[in-house]
């Protein structure tokens, strides 16, 4: 493993970058050589087909644009509002609060007055309530409704009637 001057001449003679022989090789090497790990026909089909998606991304935008469609008008259906109303003699507190202008304590005030007064005989006999004046009575009339004068309440099941 000596390392003499004639040994070292000799190696880097041989050397393929240094060879006039393989100079004319290489070059043709280097045009077919593998750059980005693609040959030089790999990397024309990349560039074909690269211009092909681009031309035809192209063209589908022009025709999804406001030149490549024509304008169309939505039919839609007429404006259906939902019908909420309540029976002012039925009505849980729940229910009552449900209503503009209505919260919580002003729906038990409303359903404790009717334990205590009995049934409203019109709609407009729920303005006996405090809290309910002209103002917010005509806010809440179109939810409202009578249809009778008496509660209905479901009647209690006594345990004697449960069997196990």
């Amino acid at each position: 493993m000596s390392s003499s001057p004639d040994s070292i001449n000799s190696s880097t003679e041989n050397s393929p970058a240094e060879s006039p022989a393989s100079s004319s090789s290489d070059v043709a090497t280097s045009v077919d050589s593998p750059a980005c790990g693609l040959r030089q026909s790999d990397r024309l089909f990349v560039i074909v087909l690269s211009s092909i998606i681009l031309v035809l991304s192209l063209v589908h935008i022009v025709r999804l644009s406001w030149r490549g469609t024509p304008a169309f008008e939505i039919q839609r259906l007429p404006r259906h509002v939902a019908e909420f109303r309540i029976d002012v003699n039925n009505a849980t507190w729940v229910e009552w609060m449900q209503l503009p202008e209505i919260g919580e304590v002003l729906a038990r005030q409303i359903v404790e007055d009717r334990k205590q007064h009995g049934p409203f005989a019109s709609v407009e006999e729920l303005q006996r309530v405090k809290g309910i004046g002209a103002v917010k009575m005509e806010k809440i009339r179109p939810f409202l409704k009578l249809q009778s004068a008496t509660v209905h309440r479901p009647a209690p099941t006594s345990p004697a009637h449960h069997k196990n």
